[in-house]
């Protein structure tokens, strides 16, 4: 199975403007993420629509120029409908703002996708993250495959915005239409199962959050902005 790694990464963010630029250790977000993504083994691509973040990226991995997408999603398909990365079976999507994912979480998912063209993660919320509509939940079935998403009411567990598809979803996500739930929890995994996907969600005990706010961001590094 060949598999690669593909960080969608937008300069623009309403809750924590240019978060891919700010630093910790002298080195912005985007540049720990790439580090960290590295550690699979697995090679590894930036998408972005920031010339800033193109070049910022493109002495340690190949960073890709893509239009204004919707969603990270969508920027990834943008990159790797490109010939020259046909030949891949499966492609990570690594969330640009998420440094301290455990990278053998992702090998250990990807030898778990026979069958499934989507997979992603969940892990046991926090009190807090319960109701919080800014945490996605998802309730799995006994096969470890998710029946809902939403933002309001807790479920069951935490979905880790970390996913993998494969070459087949990649291929078929352009022509995939918005149905009306997506449109309203804002979540498009929605949409995929509603256009027949089933989604292998592993749990797993780590529980790492994305730098969405001051705050996350403060949890990070010990520093303000």
């Amino acid at each position: 199975m060949s598999a690669i790694i593909a960080i969608p990464a937008r300069l623009e963010s309403t809750r924590l403007p240019n978060k891919m630029l700010l630093k910790k250790n002298g080195h912005p977000l985007i540049w720990h993420t790439i580090l960290q993504a590295e550690k699979t083994g697995l090679p590894v691509v930036v998408a972005t629509d920031s010339m800033k973040i193109f070049n910022l990226v493109d002495p340690f991995c190949i960073p890709i120029f893509t239009e204004a997408c919707e969603s990270g999603t969508e920027r990834i398909v943008d990159a790797l409908c490109q010939p020259s990365f046909i030949r891949y079976d499966h492609v990570v999507n690594w969330q640009g703002d998420e440094p301290e994912f455990p990278p053998e979480r992702v090998l250990e998912l990807l030898e778990e996708m026979d069958g499934y063209d989507i997979g992603t993660f969940c892990t046991k919320p926090t009190p807090d993250e319960l109701y919080d509509p800014n945490t996605v939940k998802v309730r799995i079935n006994g096969r470890m495959e998710a029946v809902r998403f939403t933002r309001g009411e807790s479920i069951g567990y935490k979905h880790m915005g970390i996913y993998i598809f494969s070459k087949k979803f990649i291929q078929d996500f352009p022509f995939m239409e918005d149905s009306e739930a997506s449109i309203e929890e804002s979540l498009e995994q929605i949409k995929w199962m509603e256009n027949g996907y089933k989604i292998l969600v592993k749990n797993i005990p780590e529980s790492t959050i994305g730098i969405d706010t001051e705050e996350d961001y403060k949890r990070y590094t010990g520093e303000k902005i």
